[in-house]
């Protein structure tokens, strides 16, 4: 995979583990609420493995990761107030470096 499928891949993961990191502080009510564990599994998880995808050159698993974001970020995008409206940015990112990867594999 070229750098430029890299660089896409990096940046969506960095700004994934940013905003999980940023919500985790911002649902600092009580600990034990289900907000902490829905941002850890559905953004702090993907997002560490979209990077690890990344490095890796796997097709399947950023795709996974893809598709794992997707929803809770759509969620927060429309309906969280106060939520940047750049989180979908993540899923974009993934999104072509998903396809930058399809397209070197097939060029090989």
């Amino acid at each position: 995979m070229g750098t430029k499928g890299r660089v896409f891949g990096i940046i969506g993961s960095i700004l994934g583990i940013v905003l999980s990191v940023f919500l985790i502080f911002w649902f600092r009510t009580d600990p034990g609420d289900i907000q902490y564990l829905v941002v850890v599994f559905f953004l702090l998880l993907p997002s560490l493995l979209a990077s690890y995808a990344v490095i890796k050159a796997s097709f399947s698993m950023l795709l996974i990761a893809d598709i794992w974001t997707i929803p809770l970020l759509c969620y927060l995008t429309f309906f969280g107030h106060g939520i940047p409206k750049f989180s979908l940015l993540i899923p974009l990112l993934y999104t072509i470096n998903l396809w930058i990867l399809k397209h070197k594999r097939e060029e090989h």
